[in-house]
């Protein structure tokens, strides 16, 4: 297992797409309220980058977990 520490929960205000790259993977970190989610920042349909969009709906994530205040991505999964 692969994890990597993007940082402290802080850096990822809640209900904003905020993009990062991990290991030359473009992702789309979202914060809802105590959870935290990382996305690929790709559109699966059209292929635009998710972090420049809106956030709604539902899309399935790497796991994210947060560790002493910092959100950590399991880049395995």
């Amino acid at each position: 297992m692969s994890l990597v520490d993007l940082g402290p929960i802080g850096n990822f205000p809640v209900d904003q797409l905020c993009r990062v790259e991990v290991e030359k993977r473009a992702l789309v970190v979202v914060r809802k309220e105590e959870a935290v989610y990382a996305l690929r920042d790709i559109c699966p349909h059209q292929g635009a980058r998710l972090s420049g969009g809106h956030l709604t709906g539902r899309v399935r994530s790497y796991a994210a977990r947060i560790e002493d205040g910092r959100v950590v991505v399991d880049m395995e999964r």
